[in-house]
């Protein structure tokens, strides 16, 4: 008998939201890196409390994407979850931009 693999639009949606969220981690710790142990002259840094909360972010997205691969999330759940959780966070970076520069 031939195994027929099926392909869900969850685990679709979900390997992407997990893509996305691992590039979000990567960026703010390879930052969180050269803020610490580089010799990089930055003209601003952002603080490490935001770089901690952005890594958190995708950390919890992260979550959101293995829930959806698992079937224990809905997609029409997970998508708003995903995006609102992007949204903090390119809203606490600007807003921690504006204020504290």
């Amino acid at each position: 008998m031939k195994k027929i693999i099926t392909i869900k639009a969850n685990h679709i949606v979900g390997v992407i939201i997990l893509l996305i969220n691992l590039c979000w981690i990567y960026f703010w710790a390879e930052l969180f890196y050269e803020y610490h142990f580089t010799n990089i002259l930055f003209l601003i840094m952002l603080p490490n409390w935001l770089l901690v909360l952005e890594m958190i972010i995708g950390i919890l997205g992260i979550l959101v994407g293995m829930q959806l691969i698992c079937n224990k999330l809905k997609m029409k759940y997970a998508i708003p979850m995903a995006v609102v959780l992007w949204l903090i966070g390119i809203g606490v970076e600007f807003f921690s931009c504006v204020v504290f520069i």
